[in-house]
């Protein structure tokens, strides 16, 4: 493979897990307004601590190429779930992170494991 897509996918793959990293690390924090949002849309109490914890596993799983195609896999589901929940609140702004997300995974699954 072309070291130049190959160290493009890396790189992709590791912002990726630092972005998901954060969104993990703000959701186990659990700030008021992400509180008020989860509790708005009918989710159980605390719900938002499970979310930052599938986000800190899909950024742990992107850091490794043995383990990428979990991470692109998780992360996907997360990233997919959010879409629908905020386009169904008819949050269409919001939403346009989310769908990037799902983009940009697709270019890390290439530096996986060759």
């Amino acid at each position: 493979m072309n070291m130049n897509i190959l160290s493009f996918a890396t790189a992709d793959a590791l912002t990726l897990a630092a972005l998901f990293g954060l969104s993990g690390a703000i959701h186990l924090a659990g700030p008021a307004v992400l509180q008020r949002a989860y509790e708005r849309w009918g989710f159980p109490g605390k719900f938002y601590r499970i979310a930052g914890t599938i986000h800190l596993l899909a950024a742990l799983f992107l850091t490794s190429p043995i383990t990428r195609v979990w991470g692109v896999a998780l992360g996907g589901v997360v990233s997919f779930a959010a879409a629908v929940v905020l386009l169904s609140h008819g949050r269409y702004r919001s939403s346009i992170p989310a769908m990037m997300i799902m983009v940009a995974l697709v270019p890390a699954i290439l530096a996986g494991p060759l």
